[in-house]
């Protein structure tokens, strides 16, 4: 009978140690800390009809305005804006660039004409959360009456805040 009942109890501690890992298994909990970050993103193009990411002014008596360029943007933050700046010094300007942010579509502000100078300028305020795009409009006039060279302009287009 201790035979019996040594394999009897043998047999119940196993079924009883069995139930008792399973259930700890089964009440086993853990934790993931899981970090989620929106990256910025600020994306900016200026695009245009022609291969070429030029436009030629040819400035006469009257000055010229051109329609050539569309600016267009994504961004995913808010209270950024749009500045031009020209590689071409101040000083060394024979001619009075401007430019104009013109068909927003946006719910941004444009600043209207903004002269172009070597120092950063915003031509488009209150850019938030959106795909946005607007036609870029140029205007140029002679600084003197008889301009010595012509002006060659790189315009650094940035989206910043």
């Amino acid at each position: 009978m201790a035979g019996r009942l040594t394999k009897f109890s043998l047999v119940i501690f196993l079924i009883g140690f069995s139930l008792m890992t399973h259930g700890q298994a089964v009440g086993n909990t853990d934790t993931h800390l899981v970090k989620i970050n929106v990256q910025p993103i600020t994306l900016l193009a200026v695009a245009g009809a022609s291969k070429l990411n030029e436009t030629h002014l040819t400035v006469n008596t009257a000055g010229i305005i051109t329609k050539a360029k569309q600016l267009k943007w994504t961004t995913n933050q808010t209270g950024l804006k749009i500045t031009v700046q020209s590689d071409l010094p101040t000083e060394n300007q024979n001619y009075r660039l401007q430019i104009k942010a013109a068909k927003l579509d946006s719910n941004a502000e444009s600043n209207g004409w903004v002269t172009v100078t070597d120092k950063p300028a915003s031509i488009i305020n209150d850019i938030s959360t959106e795909i946005g795009n607007c036609a870029i409009s140029y205007k140029a006039e002679k600084k003197t009456d008889k301009p010595q060279h012509p002006d060659n302009h790189t315009i650094l287009y940035t989206l910043t805040e």
